[in-house]
């Protein structure tokens, strides 16, 4: 047999695809890691047993949630929200792990804002480990535990020891978001096989065995009102819905009919694969899991969620989430190169110098990034000041660019993510200006407790405290200009306290604790 009929068979029997050239088959086959075309298996196995995965951190200010919780940042108590001991859906309640049945792993801080987060369901079925306690202190009293800090904190009915809530776990959160991360861009992929007519009420009726395909744009999805399903999905022919959204959306969820949490929810995932912030509000019910491990996710209303999220990070504000696990095998739709992912984009500031500070989880197409600055307004008027080329890297890079500032200006910058191909897109702007240091003031800044700032920019300011090691041992999130800071528990020695406004404005400054 000729090397160019193997080569053929190769191909098809991986990827249905068939390349002109030889090179680019063997490139592609050993440069993308992306499962082919005839490879099944659960999209959503790396958040097995897990009902609310983030990245990042999880807040929750109210409602009521069913399974486990899984993030990878803090864990922010923001108000009086509950696991629920209930299940009547398809999926565990617990995630089995490292020698016990997880409700709860968080490898951030606990972030003791208000209220009291409780912890309920089968004795067994409750261990709970967070990377830091943040000055928390444990209290066990019979099967009754709590983790608080002035009177706020965690209830859990459980007999786990003290010396166990602490530390990280074995789950790799990195390794989970990157797979999931390429899943979510693979399916987007797809060519769609289901194409009902829309309109305010819309009638979805799904096609024979294998997977069912539906695209959508944002506009399109907040035309509609009610969703009927005239069939249900199945294992067999599972339902995906990309959502073409795109930067920060909001969600009116419409009325879906004919469907539920045991029957069909768990073999449906919407897909919102690039979405930059997600709220999810009104009075119909999500039926099926969310796959969007970009976005960070705010869920507002009464409303429920039948299915798992996945998230970059997730705010829990109302309503219910309930237990139905995606449960089907689904395929990709091809091989294909990530274009620029851009994870995160800061500006910060040394005296009157401005550093552009940003990371990407993925550059495998990438050709280079171009910095640009206005200084007449966030969306106008845009100079390029610098180009850094891309590494190439699949697992991305960190990367930080100084630029001098003159004082009384106010300063606008931006990136430009520019691909091989030539398609490039914009990161959110970020505003930054010599004044922004004096406007914030710390007082005093030799302490053995309290101490105040004020002068924060309007909007949600997140405070942290770092000591000389780069350990965060404190994070406060304030929405006003005034916080007053307790640092009592603290060891004395000097720390360094961050201010970060939503606006992308960094403060540093220096404290001592005695």
């Amino acid at each position: 047999m000729n090397q160019k009929l193997q080569l053929e068979q190769i191909t098809k029997r991986k990827c249905f695809i068939k390349f002109a050239s030889i090179k680019i088959i063997i490139i592609s086959l050993l440069t993308i890691s992306f499962v082919s075309a005839t490879h099944a298996q659960n999209p959503l196995s790396p958040a097995a047993d897990v009902n609310i995965l983030t990245k990042n951190s999880f807040s929750a200010t109210g409602g009521d949630i069913e399974g486990s919780i899984f993030n990878g940042g803090d864990f922010i108590i923001n108000g009086y929200a509950q696991i629920t001991g209930n299940n009547s859906g398809t999926g565990n309640t617990y995630k089995s792990m490292d020698g016990g049945n997880y409700k709860i792993v968080s490898h951030g801080n606990i972030i003791y804002t208000s209220g009291i987060f409780n912890v309920n369901g089968l004795m067994a079925e409750k261990h709970v480990k967070f990377g830091a306690l943040n000055g928390g202190t444990t209290n066990i009293s019979g099967s009754n535990v709590q983790i608080f800090n002035s009177g706020k904190g965690f209830q859990i009915n459980n007999t786990q020891q003290a010396s166990s809530f602490g530390g990280t776990s074995s789950f790799n959160f990195t390794n989970a978001f990157s797979t999931l991360q390429s899943t979510s861009t693979s399916f987007s992929n797809c060519t769609p096989n289901v194409n009902p007519t829309l309109g305010s009420n819309t009638f979805l009726t799904l096609g024979g065995s294998g997977r069912q395909l539906w695209n959508l744009n944002w506009s399109q999805l907040n035309s509609i009102s009610t969703i009927t399903f005239q069939n249900q999905p199945t294992a067999t022919n599972p339902l995906i819905i990309n959502v073409n959204a795109g930067g920060s959306s909001v969600w009116n969820v419409p009325t879906m009919a004919g469907i539920g949490r045991t029957n069909g929810a768990q073999y449906i995932i919407w897909n919102f694969y690039n979405s930059a912030s997600l709220t999810i509000q009104g009075s119909g019910m999500v039926e099926g899991s969310i796959l969007a491990p970009y976005t960070n996710i705010t869920k507002n209303g009464y409303n429920n969620i039948e299915g798992q999220v996945i998230a970059a990070s997730y705010i829990h504000n109302g309503g219910e989430l309930h237990v139905a696990h995606f449960n089907a095998n689904v395929s990709v739709c091809s091989l294909i190169i990530l274009p620029i992912v851009l994870e995160s984009f800061e500006v910060t500031k040394t005296f009157c110098d401005a550093n552009l500070v940003w990371k990407t989880s993925s550059e495998l197409n990438a050709d280079r990034f171009e910095l640009e600055v206005s200084t007449f307004n966030p969306t106008s008027n845009y100079d390029k000041f610098a180009t850094i080329a891309s590494t190439n890297s699949n697992a991305g890079k960190n990367y930080v660019y100084s630029f001098p500032m003159k004082a009384g200006i106010t300063y606008y910058f931006r990136l430009k993510l520019i691909d091989k191909d030539g398609s490039f897109k914009y990161s959110d702007y970020r505003k930054m200006n010599c004044a922004d240091k004096e406007l914030i003031n710390i007082a005093p800044n030799t302490v053995t407790d309290l101490f105040r700032i004020s002068g924060m920019a309007k909007g949600r300011n997140t405070i942290k405290i770092y000591s000389t090691d780069g350990k965060l041992v404190k994070t406060q999130l304030v929405t006003n200009s005034y916080a007053e800071i307790s640092i009592g528990y603290l060891s004395r020695g000097l720390y360094f306290v961050n201010v970060f406004n939503d606006n992308g404005s960094t403060y540093k400054e220096r404290l001592i604790k005695y």
